[in-house]
């Protein structure tokens, strides 16, 4: 196996057949706390993290410890992958350059699908948490969806600016939500009322009254942390910006997936110990926000609302940061209509930065935002997730078996286990989901493949 730790993701890019075109401006450390900003984990732990609290009760912190296995494994996959292939277009361009091209075709469609769906979501709960915060708003569908609207077109506009900007305020947005979240999971584990070995061996979950949570229950927890525990592939599509060796990208995505998985376990955790009362817990509409005023007051729940709030915005910006970039780098390898695709590729000339994809992105997401609820696309978004995870994992392992003395400054321990483990997980949540899902699943899949049928001869 040949190892050149000192190539850098420049000199890479060049040899993968690619002309440096983004503005390279962000160190490892950046790369990270952007990363970090899309994953949100404030954001994440009370807004997305309702979703497994009403499937699974207090069994979600068995199903976080399970879920932890799989994202160990897949950090390794995907750093493994990042530092031979550091790419814009992340877990787009690893299935790219591993797979045959109709899987690139149906990986370019699910991921869009849940970009929009990943940064509608978010806005919505932007939205529910100010109607939270101002109570003198009308209480209402038609107000939490025009409030998403105008959150996400702030935002999007933001992301229209140069990536130096965006940085900084992402970086300040990041600090603000990062010192809500210790304090939150310090001031809940300094009055927890129950532990963790009896949280853990007798779960409960509540439909309709307080029910003894079984194992399938816990599995199915596991699903929307897909959608919860996310947004660490982040560092992936920021590859072709940042400076330094090409195995810089692989250090980032590890320490970002393993901050996530810490970080909004430590959130939701500590809230399900420091509850008062299980059933007002697993019965109230906000279930953080009931801990958050048991142990901090009603100002501690002003306070968490408030960084919820910040963290949200931070978590648009840089998710809508990431995803263009993705969508960028479908359209450099013209895997759309010729016509979409010389549209999406272009790049502004004073900030370096595909305006054409951002767009495009914002205004796709609007559509869905005011379609949609919040809870129906976090369910659905787990599912894209793992099966985008499945095809990656498998051409991980096509990977090293067709290329043993490929450039790779990072190898996976112990290849293939945590592949195959990776493949596993993903599999089994394809498997458990309602027929509909399922469904849904399959409409995507043959769009990717339509959509091969129509564009791959023609644009290659």
């Amino acid at each position: 196996m040949i190892r050149i730790p000192n190539k850098t993701s420049e000199q890479r890019l060049k040899e993968l057949g690619y002309n440096q075109q983004l503005n390279r401006s962000l160190t490892t450390a950046d790369n990270i706390i952007l990363t970090m900003s899309s994953v949100s984990p404030l954001m994440a732990a009370f807004l997305l993290g309702l979703s497994p609290i009403r499937i699974a009760g207090t069994a979600t912190l068995s199903s976080i410890v399970l879920f932890s296995v799989f994202a160990v494994s897949n950090s390794l996959v995907l750093a493994e992958l990042a530092g031979t292939y550091p790419l814009s277009g992340g877990l787009f361009s690893f299935i790219q350059m591993t797979l045959p091209p109709v899987f690139s075709r149906i990986s370019a469609c699910i991921i869009f699908l849940q970009s929009v769906v990943v940064i509608a979501s978010i806005a919505l709960g932007a939205a529910d948490y100010i109607l939270i915060l101002f109570p003198f708003l009308p209480q209402s569908r038609m107000a939490s969806v025009m409030i998403a609207a105008a959150v996400l077109m702030v935002c999007g506009f933001v992301c229209t600016r140069n990536l130096a900007s965006g940085t900084a305020t992402t970086k300040i947005l990041f600090a603000v939500q990062m010192g809500i979240l210790i304090t939150y999971i310090v001031s809940c584990l300094c009055y927890t009322r129950r532990g963790i070995r009896e949280t853990v061996l007798y779960p409960l979950y509540f439909r309709g009254e307080i029910t003894a949570a079984d194992f399938g229950v816990i599995l199915a927890g596991i699903t929307p942390l897909f959608c919860v525990i996310n947004g660490y592939d982040a560092s992936l599509g920021l590859a072709e910006e940042t400076m330094g060796e090409s195995r810089e990208i692989s250090k980032s995505v590890i320490i970002s997936l393993l901050c996530a998985v810490i970080l909004i376990g430590l959130g939701i955790g500590s809230s399900i110990l420091a509850a008062p009362d299980l059933n007002s817990y697993l019965s109230d509409k906000s279930p953080f926000l009931y801990t958050a005023q048991a142990v901090m007051g009603n100002t501690g729940k002003l306070f968490i609302n408030t960084g919820i709030l910040t963290a949200s915005c931070g978590a648009l910006i840089s998710q809508i940061t990431y995803y263009s970039r993705v969508m960028f780098s479908t359209a450099r390898d013209r895997i759309w209509p010729e016509l979409l695709s010389r549209q999406m590729v272009k790049i502004s000339k004073r900030e370096c930065m595909p305006y054409a994809a951002t767009i495009m992105i914002t205004v796709c997401t609007f559509i869905v935002v005011m379609t949609a609820s919040m809870e129906k696309l976090v369910e659905f978004v787990g599912v894209l997730i793992a099966f985008v995870y499945l095809m990656i994992s498998l051409g991980s392992i096509k990977n090293r078996i067709t290329k043993p003395e490929g450039y790779r400054p990072f190898a996976m321990p112990l290849f293939p286990i945590p592949a195959f483990i990776t493949a596993a997980y993903c599999s089994f949540v394809i498997l458990i989901q309602r027929p509909f899902i399922k469904v849904m699943l399959a409409i995507a899949i043959a769009g990717g493949i339509v959509l091969y049928l129509f564009t791959y001869k023609k644009n290659n």
